[in-house]
């Protein structure tokens, strides 16, 4: 998702009252699921090889993939979180300043923004490289740069009506909470460090 096209498609689907929130959910998870193992085992793999060779402690490389299980579990759910409290805490605002739009819509289109972490990472990177389409991958390597932007702007504009200035206000609500869900990731990612390596 990274054209206008595919943010008004995104934006339109999410704003569509059919189907409730079960399939984005479900799209949700294995999005997530797929972008989250795409980052962490080839790290962990890597991280595994080079700890053994240089300690030769097959304990250490339990560890590892102990604390590559712990990450994925804390960031699959994190990485949803952050999309659905983004999206909610943006519809909010949008409904004060425009258009109301559904509970249910907004939650929709947090759960289907999932699919963006899906394309923009290296899963989707390496779908475009394999199809021979360079010029593709390197607009997904750098999607995530203005994405969130881009996405934001395309839903003001769609669900609440809201273009320009009159969406800036709505467009800087999810900052603090933002925030928040980054330190919060980061104390888990600390903690799934500490109990892999504990003794």
């Amino acid at each position: 998702m990274l054209s206008a096209s595919d943010l008004d498609l995104w934006a339109r689907a999410s704003a569509h009252d059919v189907g409730g929130i079960g399939p984005s959910l479900t799209f949700a998870i294995a999005c997530e699921t797929v972008a989250v193992a795409s980052i962490l085992a080839p790290l962990g793999l890597l991280f595994g090889v080079l700890v053994h060779q240089l300690t030769h402690d097959f304990r250490l490389l339990g560890a590892i993939a102990g604390l590559t299980g712990r990450l994925a579990a804390v960031f699959i759910p994190v990485m949803i979180i952050i999309h659905v409290v983004y999206q909610w805490t943006l519809a909010r605002a949008g409904g004060r300043l425009g258009s109301p739009i559904s509970r249910a819509a907004a939650l929709r289109a947090g759960l289907y923004a999932c699919g963006w972490d899906l394309a923009t990472g290296p899963a989707g990177v390496l779908a475009s490289l394999f199809s021979g389409e360079l010029r593709e991958a390197r607009k997904r390597a750098r999607g995530n740069s203005t994405l969130f932007r881009d996405a934001a702007t395309e839903w003001l504009r769609h669900a609440h009506g809201l273009e320009g200035p009159a969406a800036d206000p709505a467009r800087k609500a999810p900052s603090r909470s933002m925030a928040f869900l980054v330190l919060v990731a980061v104390t888990l990612s600390g903690w799934a460090f500490v109990a892999s390596f504990a003794r």
